[in-house]
């Protein structure tokens, strides 16, 4: 049972991740924290060998380091380049390149998609929600950890650390 509920950490955490930046236009600490610190106790706990973590904490270090060089630029949100450390943590080199490509192609959808919605004029119903307020105003960038977490999720079945725990836990 409690393999089974190490399945749905990541997916999960991902999920928060997005509902908060879609919601509030951030990532907190403690969020991108937990997909850190996450990945080598379960990584652990499934009985991956340390050569292969340290394989996928390297892939997060080097993502930190692109992720604060785009912050610095001001290409992306402070939590989207801690985020997407701890995502890059959870896929290693093996799955980094997919991941940041279904990132991308998401980041392409929910940009256009944004710029469609704040073109409109909200409804009176919309206006009166100040997190949508938040989304539609043109000053505000794009809430990016949602492309994020949709990349993550959409690859995790195809992780290392997926197998191991799937293999191990349900057989």
């Amino acid at each position: 049972m409690a393999g089974t509920i190490l399945l749905f950490v990541f997916p999960l955490l991902l999920l928060i991740a997005a509902i908060y930046d879609l919601t509030t236009m951030t990532i907190p600490n403690w969020v991108c924290g937990v997909v850190i610190v996450a990945f080598p106790m379960i990584a652990l706990a499934a009985g991956m060998d340390l050569s292969l973590m340290a394989n996928h904490i390297s892939a997060g270090a080097v993502m930190l380091v692109l992720g604060i060089v785009l912050f610095s630029v001001g290409l992306v949100g402070g939590g989207d380049a801690k985020l997407i450390a701890g995502i890059a943590v959870w896929c290693g080199w093996s799955a980094l390149f997919p991941f940041l490509l279904f990132a991308a192609i998401f980041g392409g959808v929910l940009t256009g998609f944004l710029m469609a919605f704040r073109a409109i004029t909200l409804p009176r119903w919309m206006s009166e929600k100040s997190w949508i307020v938040r989304l539609h105003s043109v000053d505000n960038g794009v809430p990016y950890g949602i492309a994020l977490a949709l990349g993550g999720i959409l690859i995790y079945q195809d992780l290392r650390v997926f197998t191991i725990l799937s293999n191990g836990f349900l057989g």
